[in-house]
């Protein structure tokens, strides 16, 4: 049995992340999204609403599931979770090197853990959590980028001016 996991903070989830779920859930037969913290990142959410908009979004997809990383290392839970590959998502050449440098760290502490890269599809390559939020905080719609549920819910807190 092949576990996959695709790993990251998903503030928010974006229809890039969700393609590579359902890219994944056709190849592996169990794939976890798995909500992680990153302490570079202050996100809009807590990580259970964002499994929760997460689960909302992949409610359909037959073998993912979606889970809250630990406070250990990435590759603790993925051992937790028994899985053999992590699935990374490239858009351009900086994030294959920032990868490629991870997947060099990972392989050191867990080397029966193999990493697979997917190529962003074009028409969402340009698709990131980062300029979702500043279009947002600037008082437009990126919904192009999200489900219309996570829209929503990240316009509710920036009018709120939680943010």
């Amino acid at each position: 049995m092949t576990i996959a996991v695709i790993a990251g903070t998903f503030d928010p989830f974006t229809n890039g992340h969700f393609n590579l779920a359902v890219r994944a859930m056709n190849m592996f037969d169990e794939v976890y999204i798995l909500i992680g913290n990153n302490p570079s990142k202050v996100p809009v959410f807590n990580r259970q609403i964002r499994a929760e908009h997460i689960k909302q979004s992949v409610r359909g997809l037959k073998n993912v599931k979606v889970a809250i990383a630990s406070h250990r290392m990435l590759v603790d839970d993925l051992i937790l979770l028994k899985a053999n590959v992590l699935i990374k998502g490239i858009r351009n050449a900086s994030d294959f090197e920032y990868e490629a440098n991870m997947e060099a760290i990972n392989n050191e502490l867990c080397p029966y853990i193999g990493t697979v890269y997917f190529r962003a599809r074009p028409n969402l390559a340009h698709i990131s959590s980062s300029a979702f939020k500043e279009i947002i905080r600037l008082g437009r719609s990126g919904k192009w980028m999200v489900d219309d549920h996570i829209q929503e819910a990240y316009e509710k807190q920036y009018d709120n001016g939680e943010v």
